[in-house]
C-alpha cells in the first residue's frame, strides 16, 4: 500500500464507547465531532478494498467489541469535496506496528515544514453528512 487512494477506496472511522458528543439526540445521526481530531491529523483505516466485515475483524483483534459503539464509513470520493467550494482533504497512508491500514485526514498536510491542519468544521460536517454508519 501507498499514498495513492482510488476515489472508490473506502475509509473508516471509529465511535469508541461512551458516545454521548458523537450522536444527535434529535435523529440519531453522528455529529461533525465524529470527523474532528484533538491533534491534526483524523486517524481512519484505509479499506483497502477488504469487505466491511474484514475492516471490523481488524479492529476487534487490536480492542474488545465492547470498546466500540459504531463504524463510520465515507469514500476517498467525498474527501474530494466535489460540488463544494471546500479543498480537497489530503490523505496520508501512515502505517503502524499494530495497523498497516492506519491512515490519516488532513485539510493541509506539510511534513517537510511540520505543518499540518486538521479538517475545518464545514469539511467534518459534510463527512458526517455523508457517512454510512454501521451501529453495534
Amino acid at each position: 500500500m501507498d499514498d495513492n487512494f482510488p476515489k472508490e477506496e473506502e475509509l473508516c472511522r471509529v465511535i469508541f464507547r461512551p458516545t454521548g458528543i458523537n450522536w444527535k439526540k434529535e435523529d440519531g445521526s453522528i455529529t461533525s465531532s465524529v470527523f474532528k481530531s484533538k491533534d491534526k491529523g483524523l486517524s481512519v483505516d484505509r479499506g483497502n478494498f477488504r469487505e466491511r466485515e474484514e475492516i471490523k475483524k481488524c479492529f476487534f483483534s487490536r480492542k474488545s467489541k465492547n470498546d466500540f459503539s459504531a463504524f463510520v464509513f465515507i469514500d476517498v470520493k467525498m474527501c474530494n469535496f466535489e460540488d463544494t467550494d471546500m479543498n480537497p482533504a489530503v490523505i496520508v497512508y501512515n502505517p503502524t506496528t499494530d495497523n498497516e491500514f492506519h491512515s490519516e485526514i488532513y485539510k493541509e498536510y506539510d511534513p517537510q515544514n511540520n505543518r499540518s491542519k486538521g479538517l475545518t468544521g464545514g469539511q467534518s460536517r459534510y463527512l458526517a453528512r455523508h457517512a454510512d454508519v454501521d451501529i453495534l
